[in-house]
């Protein structure tokens, strides 16, 4: 395993490891009430409960929120949903994971965690953490200093918004392709240069499946960099399936204790980012030996 953070933190002083969060990175985080982060099948019992007035349903999320949007409408179920999440604080996990220098983040969750750890005067996050909804979003005006928070699936706090809306109903992923699915450009052009490192995420999502099934028909599994996906368990068939096609490796782990450690190893080694004209010297050597080689062809 140590090898894996270490390997992780070469990637992450040269600026070119990529940080995928789940859900699952909220599992453990309470609020003042001892209540757990809702995720899934808890925050559709919430909306029944609370919105439907009808604790007895069990319905998956997006058709209750459906139900809900319908009956008190989608202004009042937004606001709710940002009611309910500010009331959690960001865990340990956010807290490490903002303290290392990503190239980038990306992430399906439409809380406001990673934000809130980022300006957090309890530690010193590696960047400013700047949120990106939608693909029109001109990158021309970020600097070095900054790490894009990629929100593919919208942002409870600018959910009346066209680019912040929640993928949440039916009717919400049939309009992804108007508003989030460009985003998964720049997903496809970081995962065919960057290592990523997939944490609290099940790998289950159509859309990102799609992507990396794009990048392996495109490219071939052997020019994809490595990448890793925290799992809690998974079988030797896994393992090897997700290795052959994706070039990803699985790693058994808790994510919580996976990005603290991480960070662990960060700090211990006392990694430092290579500043940013020596990395975009040693780039242009590359691609210039590579033009080289071309001519000499």
């Amino acid at each position: 395993m140590q090898k894996i953070f270490e390997a992780i933190c070469d990637h992450l002083v040269e600026r070119t490891a990529t940080l995928f969060v789940g859900a699952g990175v909220n599992a453990g985080i309470k609020n003042a009430r001892d209540e757990a982060f809702p995720l899934g099948s808890q925050l559709s019992a919430w909306i029944c409960r609370d919105l439907l007035d009808s604790p007895e349903t069990v319905v998956p999320l997006d058709e209750a929120a459906e139900m809900a949007q319908r009956r008190v409408g989608p202004e009042l179920v937004n606001k709710y949903l940002f009611e309910k999440f500010q009331e959690f604080e960001p865990g340990a996990v956010h807290l490490a994971l903002v303290q290392l220098p990503w190239d980038a983040v990306y992430t399906t969750n439409y809380d406001l965690l990673v934000e809130k750890a980022a300006k957090s005067n309890v530690i010193k996050a590696a960047g400013q953490f700047q949120t990106v909804l939608s693909a029109t979003t001109s990158l021309a005006k970020f600097t070095e200093e900054d790490i894009l928070y990629y929100k593919l699936h919208g942002s409870v706090d600018l959910a009346n918004t066209d680019e912040g809306r929640l993928i949440l109903t039916k009717d919400d992923y049939r309009r992804y392709n108007d508003y989030k699915k460009p985003l998964f450009g720049r997903l496809h052009s970081d995962l065919v240069s960057r290592t990523f490192v997939f944490v609290g995420y099940s790998l289950s999502d159509s859309n990102f499946r799609a992507i990396l099934d794009d990048c392996r028909a495109e490219l071939g599994v052997d020019i994809l960099p490595l990448s890793y996906a925290v799992q809690h368990s998974f079988t030797n068939v896994q393992e090897t399936f997700w290795r052959d096609k994706y070039n990803i490796q699985l790693v058994k782990a808790d994510a919580t204790e996976f990005i603290i450690q991480l960070k662990e190893t960060w700090t211990a080694q006392n990694c430092q980012v290579v500043p940013f004209l020596e990395r975009k010297a040693v780039e242009y050597l590359h691609f210039d030996q590579k033009d080289q080689i071309s001519e000499s062809w």
